[in-house]
């Protein structure tokens, strides 16, 4: 654990932190030498998104521990943390601490996404990339969301079949906003064929010789 310095901020002396040293000085530090034990979400000048992570009871409002959890989180899955003082939205791949299950997933999740992004190899990535999601669902085979349009199938006649559904039915979007198929779309098909099917088969009955 580095040294702790403090600095006059307004009136006040508050932990100095210049980079990963430093921040990582937050786990031993006092509460009475915070600047503020608990803040609301939204008196924050800050990205939205990040401030809801670090809010993990979801109260709108983030205290000390909860700073503290996202430290431990950020340097838990980073080996190299000189880039954490540079100010920058993009992350190094290789800055990914590979050496537990977590952080080979992360890495992997990081690389499917350039990937789908017609960017493999590409080695870095940025806050953008992550929140693309409409690029990366459009070029994910399977986006997990439940509906599949045909382009999805790999087998030609599945494919006819899901166009065939979309004909009869309709069609939602997916979340990369192709239209496909999802469960109820099976359900509605299935029951007009079968309907079709039972008065098919009165009407023959009806006009039977044999009736």
């Amino acid at each position: 654990m580095s040294q702790l310095i403090f600095k006059n901020y307004g009136r006040n002396y508050q932990l100095r932190i210049q980079d990963a040293e430093d921040l990582k000085n937050i786990q031993v530090l006092d509460e009475a030498h915070w600047a503020a034990t608990s803040v609301p979400i939204d008196s924050l000048n800050c990205d939205y998104v990040f401030l809801s992570y670090v809010d993990t009871d979801r109260n709108g409002r983030i205290i000390t521990n909860e700073v503290r959890e996202a430290q431990t989180w950020l340097f838990r899955f980073l080996t190299n943390r000189s880039h954490l003082s540079a100010g920058t939205d993009v992350l190094d791949l290789n800055d990914i601490d590979t050496s537990h299950p977590e952080g080979q997933k992360l890495r992997k999740v990081a690389e499917l996404i350039l990937t789908n992004l017609n960017s493999p190899g590409a080695g870095k990535i940025s806050l953008a990339h992550v929140r693309d999601v409409q690029s990366i669902m459009a070029n994910a085979t399977n986006n997990g969301d439940g509906i599949i349009p045909p382009e999805a199938a790999s087998d030609p006649d599945l494919a006819q079949f899901i166009t065939s559904v979309i004909e009869t039915v309709g069609s939602v979007l997916d979340a990369s906003g192709k239209a496909g198929i999802g469960q109820e779309q099976l359900k509605i098909f299935f029951h007009e064929r079968s309907e079709e099917r039972r008065v098919g088969k009165e009407c023959r009955s009806r006009w039977s010789p044999y009736h």
